[in-house]
């Protein structure tokens, strides 16, 4: 497993609960962690190239898929 913290300036967005995972590890994520559980009770199939094994949780939906877009996938 892989954090990544990302710092954004206070004025642009607030924090925020996201998580890129693939399917099978996700439902123990969603068990192992609380905050992911308590805010991010959807799971929704990523987009913008990345593959459909992998799932996205995210309490801001429009924010991940802002932040996962084509520059940052390899």
């Amino acid at each position: 497993m892989q954090t990544v913290k990302v710092i954004l300036d206070d004025t642009d967005i607030e924090g925020f609960v996201m998580c890129l995972a693939n399917r099978k590890r996700a439902n123990t994520l969603l068990k192992e962690f609380q905050d992911l559980a308590t805010f991010c009770p959807d799971k929704r199939s990523p987009k913008s190239g990345i593959p459909d094994s992998f799932v996205l949780l995210s309490e801001i939906n429009e924010a991940s898929t802002a932040i996962i877009d084509a520059k940052v996938i390899p």
